[in-house]
């Protein structure tokens, strides 16, 4: 099956006849940077409003929230980015930065909500920013 594929890029597709993606050796991609602006841009507006909505402890919330969301973010672009550079790269490695990775972003937000009593509404709103990010970064590429 593998041998019927076509491969525009020189990318040969592997065992299972998907190409896999070509290997980021440039640093984070341009694409994920945008992503991680835009969010931080949109947490200035978020924490605003989660402010004017419900006090000073909901803004707080929305930008640390925000804060974890867009360092969790970085954080998995870092992986994909050495995980895509090291063809020799096994399984194992790969799903050990993702195991810290998501124990940092579970111990983070044990520690803000339950350690630091940062209010719980303004974390989920904060760490929704990403996701507006992403959108926004998808309508920006559209436009250009």
């Amino acid at each position: 099956m593998a041998d019927s594929l076509e491969s525009r890029d020189g990318n040969e597709p592997d065992r299972t006849g998907e190409k896999l993606p070509p290997p980021v050796t440039k640093g984070i991609p341009r694409e994920s940077q945008r992503v991680a602006y835009l969010a931080a841009l949109l947490l200035v507006p978020a924490a605003v409003a989660g402010t004017s909505l419900g006090g000073v402890p909901r803004g707080v919330g929305v930008l640390a929230g925000g804060s974890v969301a867009i360092v969790n973010f970085w954080l998995l672009a870092r992986i994909v980015v050495k995980t895509t550079a090291d063809p020799e790269g096994g399984i194992g490695a790969v799903m050990g930065r993702l195991a810290v990775k998501f124990g940092l972003l579970a111990g983070s937000l044990a520690l803000l909500v339950a350690g630091l009593q940062v209010d719980a509404v303004g974390v989920l709103v904060g760490l929704s920013v990403i996701f507006a990010g992403v959108l926004l970064s998808q309508v920006v590429e559209w436009l250009t």
